[in-house]
């Protein structure tokens, strides 16, 4: 889709994803106190979390609801077949921004760069964003696109690292 509809093709990694989701009002779960972390005199005290953390049960789902009202926010309505794929279209401007989510990594396909750029600026706003700029790798897959020739070649990572490995020995000649 991407390529025939001539997207532009970046990548978001979400840091500290789990740690950003916020844990509903009728949730009330207690931990205990990390080792070390006691105040004065509270040693046996537990806490109440407010927030999820890595390892909490909830914590994937806390995080999936976080992120789900954030794009909402910003205009993005759920696709009914997937459920990690967004999209936000202006028909009349031929406009469509296009975002895969897959626990902290996001995929945002856009037919202009400023949608990008308006997408990237939106989630700044709401949890810290690291700009990994365009698509070369998506969950262990490599990704390259040749626009001149109009093609995306995708890759499995170990197909990758076997075929330069290969490439990288004195008995491989090009015949």
């Amino acid at each position: 889709m991407a390529n025939r509809l001539h997207l532009i093709l970046h990548q978001v990694d979400i840091k500290g994803a789990y740690l950003n989701g916020v844990l509903c009002e009728d949730e009330v779960l207690y931990m205990q106190q990390p080792p070390g972390y006691p105040a004065p005199g509270m040693g046996k005290h537990v806490l109440c979390l407010q927030k999820a953390l890595y390892g909490l049960k909830q914590a994937r789902r806390c995080w999936y609801q976080t992120f789900s009202t954030i794009l909402s926010t910003l205009g993005f309505t759920q696709c009914s077949v997937d459920q990690a794929i967004y999209h936000k279209t202006n028909a009349a401007a031929h406009e469509l921004t296009v975002i895969a989510v897959h626990v902290d990594n996001c995929m945002i396909a856009a037919s202009m760069l400023r949608l990008m750029d308006d997408l990237k600026a939106g989630l700044s706003k709401h949890v810290e964003v690291t700009n990994l700029g365009e698509l070369h790798w998506m969950l262990g897959i490599e990704v390259k696109r040749d626009w001149v020739a109009g093609t995306i070649v995708t890759l499995p990572l170990n197909v990758c690292l076997d075929l330069r490995w290969i490439a990288d020995q004195p008995s491989c000649t090009s015949r």
